[in-house]
This record gives structure tokens, sequence and C-alpha cells, in this order.
């Protein structure tokens, strides 16, 4: 699909940017990169087309047909998929379109799956996907799909304020990503918890295991012997000191109960740390340091 290109996308970039790149070629770079990595592409050729008088081309080909339905409505035609579209990148949809993204992100999802789990038209889905979150057609390009996801790569969620830095939108589409769309139709308030039915014992073992698998990886990340910014680490240490309560046959149960005192304790022991922590500060002026793993000192 051609877009025309701009002031902004040719001053993204000189010649001396690129070692033995021609302005030229620097601003043709320029406007391929931003081509590919817009996932309005879409909208945005039609806004160039239709802003600038410009004929669309003649030749259609596939996903082409959105994007021309989409110039013929900024020059004045009535179209409901493409109004229903572009309503829902208005900030009081902002919930809704959240959920849509997140859907659309995860694995082997449908603009018809998503439309029937929203009760909106699949017209209207399909239409927001082609010209404002193009993902379904790029799937198998992991790179790409994890750029969107995680812009600053996934070790971002081991940090301690990652709740606090990430929005929902943000931790929807990681959600679809990485675990699908039940997380996410539960996230958004559509479904219920897809975990209700699980055995206690079971749901126990599938944490403990989670809380290893993490450890283990951020611990090859490099967070093994950090304080700070390593929960997936402190929580494998917990997971394991619990795991060590259990007895013989009794080992499951021990691991599932036996958690809760651990972290109990933990809680109960950094909470006296801190406060005195505090009034250490409070009598010397100077920072002192609660270790993260207070059992441990």
């Amino acid at each position: 699909m051609y877009r025309p290109r701009s002031s902004f996308v040719a001053g993204l970039y000189t010649c001396n940017d690129i070692q033995g790149l021609t302005a030229d070629q620097a601003a043709e770079i320029a406007h391929y990169a931003e081509c590919h990595a817009d996932l309005e592409f879409g909208w945005h050729v039609a806004q160039d087309l239709a802003g600038n008088n410009i004929p669309f081309p003649a030749f259609l080909r596939g996903d082409d047909l959105y994007v021309w339905r989409a110039y013929n409505y900024l020059k004045g035609s009535e179209d409901t998929a493409i109004a229903g579209a572009v309503a829902l990148t208005t900030r009081g949809n902002q919930q809704i379109t959240n959920t849509i993204k997140a859907l659309l992100i995860a694995d082997n999802t449908t603009c018809e799956y998503v439309a029937s789990k929203l009760a909106i038209p699949v017209e209207v889905v399909t239409a927001y996907e082609k010209l404002f979150f193009n993902v379904i057609d790029r799937k198998k390009d992991r790179a790409f799909i994890a750029s969107i996801v995680y812009p600053e790569g996934r070790i971002k969620e081991a940090m301690e304020d990652y709740l606090e830095s990430a929005g929902i939108g943000d931790l929807m589409l990681r959600a679809g990503h990485s675990q699908g769309v039940r997380h996410v139709l539960y996230a958004a308030g559509i479904e219920g918890n897809p975990f209700d039915t699980v055995d206690v014992l079971e749901g126990a073992e599938t944490m403990d295991k989670k809380f290893m698998a993490e450890g283990l990886i951020y611990a090859g990340l490099g967070l093994l012997n950090q304080r700070k910014n390593a929960m997936p680490i402190h929580n494998a240490r917990l997971s394991l000191q619990a795991g060590k309560m259990g007895k013989g046959d009794t080992q499951s149960a021990g691991s599932a109960f036996g958690f809760g005192d651990v972290l109990r304790d933990e809680l109960i022991t950094i909470g006296r740390q801190k406060t005195e922590a505090q009034l250490r500060r409070e009598a010397l002026d100077v920072e002192v340091v609660v270790p993260i793993n207070a059992t441990e000192q």
C-alpha cells in the first residue's frame, strides 16, 4: 500500500545518522521504518490521501478495501463500520479498546471471535483491526509483536514498581499475549475466573511451579544476588522455604499451607524491621537499608 511521504518522516534521519547513506537514502529508510512499525498504517494512508486530495490508487488487494472505505468516509461518504471503528478510538471507549487490543494480540484470535465476545458487529472490529491495530496478519513476526507488548522487554515485570508504572491497557495486552483470551475476558469483567474450580492443592502446586520457573529464569538473567527489583527470586525463595515444611506423603499439603505461614511471618518481620529502620533514620538522619528477604537475616 502506498503512503505519501511527509516532512516529518523525511526529518527523522539525516545522512549522518547512518554512516555512508545519502540524505535521500536515509529518508527512504525512515519512510519504510515508520510505515512498518505503524499499527495505524491503514488509517494514516487514508488520511494522507484524502487530506492531500490524492486519488485513491486504482488497484485494491485484500485489506486495502477497508483503507478505501476509510478514504471515502473521510471524503464524506457514510459508512457505519468505519464510523464505529473510529468511535472506538475515543477516550470514552478506552476500556473497550483495551479489551479489543488484548484479545487481538492473543494467539489464534479472529475478529469474529472478538466480536462475539464483546457483542460488537464483526465489520466494526475488522475495520478497527485493519485501520488502528493491524496485528492479526503479523503474528508470525514475533519480534514485532513482542516490541508492541514489551517495548522495554519482559524483565520490567520483575521491578517492584511494575504495577504502578504499567497502565491497565499494558497489563491486559500482556495478559492476552502471554496467557490468552481467558485472562483478558476475566480482567475486563466479561467472564468469570477460569480457575474457580481448580483444586486447592493442585492450584498450590501450580503456583509453586510458577514461582520456581520465574525464579530460575530471572536468576539466569542476573537478578540472583539483587535485593531490589528481584521479586521473582524472592518469591522462589519463599516457595522453597514453604516446600521444606512438607513431610513425606503430606508434601503437597505442607507446601500449600506452609507458604501462607512463611509469607505471614515474612510480612511481620519486614514490618517490624521497617519500623525500626524508620526510628533509626529519624534519630540518626541516615538511610538504613531493609533486606528484602527478612527471614534470612
